[in-house]
């Protein structure tokens, strides 16, 4: 199988042949939007944020996708109040940025501290004033350029923590939906859907906690027919079962 950086490269040349046959064609608007791709492409990096109502497995999934769940605090109690941006270096560096007389303030913590700045029960109502929380780690899944970020859902008692949510999908390359299979999706969650339908086929969709339903065929069918109302018939055709 290929890997990343073989498929970037590739991906790369063609992307490059694209940009200079517009260009001769007089074709600017195609050209650009070529070239920007392509220039995405160069820098490596690939955003993906996770979506969806809180309590719904999104961390959990997040700790799943880079194989360290601790950098995600995780409990049934637990409800996650920031923005938290994973990405990879040689060494680990964590730093939280505090709002302070209208600047970002960085301050750099452990491990140990990511609850207490990350979550609602070690931050009630923000109090330490923290705007995003950013872990930078020599983790080998972020390697090729991978970014994640968790965000903190919809639908809580906290409305900062839904206009958060709302806020950061549009500067994504790839939104995660995350849906649970013990529960219906609800009409806040359709609603998050129609602000990120933009990212079209950039989306993907996970159905979280299907160990604890028996009916999972059922739970699975059911997202696929309320997201195909927002997404329209060509699009839900391609969501999988």
């Amino acid at each position: 199988m290929a890997t990343f950086d073989e498929i970037r490269r590739d991906a790369l040349a063609i992307l490059a042949d694209c940009c200079s046959g517009l260009h001769r064609m007089r074709r600017s608007a195609e050209s650009d939007v070529v070239r920007d791709a392509r220039n995405q492409l160069l820098d490596g990096r690939l955003t993906a944020v996770t979506i969806g109502e809180y309590k719904r497995g999104k961390s959990s999934l997040a700790g799943a996708l880079v194989e360290d769940p601790a950098l995600f605090p995780v409990d049934a109690a637990i409800t996650t109040s920031l923005i938290t941006s994973v990405e990879y270096a040689a060494e680990e560096q964590i730093t939280v940025f505090l709002d302070e007389k209208e600047s970002s303030v960085p301050q750099w913590i452990t491990r140990d501290q990511i609850a207490d700045f990350v979550t609602e029960q070690g931050n009630p109502g923000n109090k330490r004033a923290a705007r995003v929380l950013r872990i930078q780690t020599p983790n080998e899944r972020l390697k090729h350029g991978l970014v994640l970020l968790d965000t903190p859902g919809v639908g809580g008692l906290n409305a900062a923590h839904t206009a958060t949510t709302y806020a950061v999908p549009s500067s994504a390359d790839v939104g995660i939906f995350v849906i649970d299979a013990l529960t219906p999706l609800t009409m806040q969650e359709l609603s998050v859907l129609e602000t990120t339908a933009g990212l079209g086929a950039r989306l993907l969709f996970v159905i979280t906690k299907i160990d604890q339903v028996t009916d999972y065929d059922v739970a699975a069918s059911n997202a696929k027919m309320k997201l195909t109302s927002v997404l329209g018939p060509d699009v839900g055709a391609s969501i999988p079962v």
